[in-house]
């Protein structure tokens, strides 16, 4: 079975609230319009950064470019770890509607019941702040404000199980764009996160998911379940950018990675 869902304790009613008013000015500034290069590459989904301040460069070239391929996404899945643990349990979900700097998002109710019926924890509480969803959700509104979301958190003890069912989902829904929301290496000196993420790099353009760690990733489950489905589709990884926060701060000795990466095909 997958993931079986786990509920503690009683859910709230509140939405989710990601306003985001010290990095509303940031998210608009970062998203200046800009010449993006051409490319017959079609993202069906991808993975960046939820590290806000520090990546909001990195962030928003990964939502620029993918305005400029893909303008027509009405429906958008966000895929990150639950990093404080709040919602006790592998694989959550939130059918309430996100708030945002730029507006209100809805999630999609079609793919939450299926999900449910997955085994998904339907938790209304649990992803208050948790900017593994709240970063996406400020960017996705800002250029695609008619687009729905659907927020699903993997806990830390999700990483190691068998995400097949989850990925046949999503490998026959060409129309939901699958967003993995991770930043990878963590809290090490530049060139030992550089070391690190040269094993992530081959294993992502391999579309390679076993032996993934928390060295590697925040959340080894999301991108498991990415480069899983990229593979099932038969698509090519295509990476963007590779960042280590030191390019933005200066501070070499406790860093943070990251990736802008597309899986998808050329155009037909």
């Amino acid at each position: 079975m997958l993931l079986a869902s786990l509920f503690f304790g009683q859910a709230s009613l509140a939405s989710p609230v990601y306003d985001y008013k010290d990095f509303k000015g940031l998210i608009e500034s970062s998203l200046a319009p800009r010449k993006i290069s051409a490319s017959p590459n079609i993202p069906s989904s991808g993975i960046t950064s939820h590290h806000l301040p520090v990546a909001a460069p990195l962030i928003a070239e990964f939502y620029l470019t993918l305005k400029n391929r893909r303008p027509d996404i009405k429906s958008f899945v966000i895929i990150g770890p639950d990093h404080f643990e709040k919602c006790h349990a592998k694989f959550s979900i939130n059918n309430e509607k996100i708030e945002t700097s730029f507006g209100r998002l809805c999630p999609d109710k079609k793919i939450v019941d299926d999900l449910s019926v997955m085994g998904a924890n339907l938790d209304k509480k649990c992803f208050e702040n948790e900017h593994a969803i709240g970063v996406e959700a400020n960017y996705i509104k800002k250029l695609y404000p008619d687009a729905s979301v659907t927020p699903i958190l993997f806990s830390y003890s999700a990483r190691f199980r068998n995400l097949s069912k989850l990925v046949k989902y999503f490998t026959n829904q060409d129309d939901i764009f699958v967003l993995g929301s991770m930043d990878f290496s963590h809290y090490q000196k530049n060139d030992k996160a550089d070391l690190i993420d040269e094993i992530s790099k081959k294993k992502i353009e391999a579309l390679n998911g076993q032996g993934l760690e928390l060295a590697n990733v925040d959340s080894p489950a999301t991108l498991k379940l990415m480069l899983d489905l990229a593979k099932l589709r038969s698509e090519k990884a295509e990476i963007l950018d590779h960042k280590n926060s030191s390019f933005y701060t200066g501070d070499k000795n406790n860093t943070t990675s990251y990736f802008d990466v597309f899986f998808g095909n050329k155009k037909n």
